[in-house]
């Protein structure tokens, strides 16, 4: 797929494994994704001969990522009982094939309500694994 002028966000899923190899499946309901990955740590190696302050790239530093959902019900089910169970693998895949995938630990918060609004909850995932990035076939 060439793209030329941008790609629109639809389409974009949020999808879990408990394998890494195994079938994935989509969460359903997100409506946001969060930056993936993180700038890396600077690690300072100035001596006391050097004139000003040298350093070098450290390990990257990446937060929790926190995935708005609409609430349906199962959806809401599925990810609060990944709470207590084994981290799972998972998959944010984009509309033109291209994913990112790591495993991580899952914590679920509802979020705040109000008059006349959708009702969500926020998946906040804890990274374990480096960041995978790829394309479908």
């Amino acid at each position: 797929m060439t793209i030329e002028s941008g790609l629109l966000s639809a389409q974009t899923l949020l999808q879990y494994s408990t394998t890494e190899s195994g079938t994935y499946s989509d969460l359903g309901g997100v409506q946001s994704v969060p930056e993936i990955g993180g700038a890396p740590e600077k690690v300072d190696v100035t001596t006391l001969a050097d004139t000003q302050k040298k350093y070098i790239k450290g390990l990257q530093d990446t937060d929790n990522m926190e995935f708005k959902v609409v609430y349906r019900g199962s959806n809401f089910t599925t990810a609060k009982a990944m709470e207590t169970a084994a981290s799972k693998f998972w998959k944010v895949l984009y509309p033109d094939g291209s994913f990112v995938s790591f495993k991580a630990g899952v914590t679920v918060k509802r979020d705040a309500t109000e008059v006349n609004g959708a009702l969500t909850f926020t998946v906040i995932l804890t990274p374990e694994t480096d960041f995978t990035y790829g394309t479908t076939a």
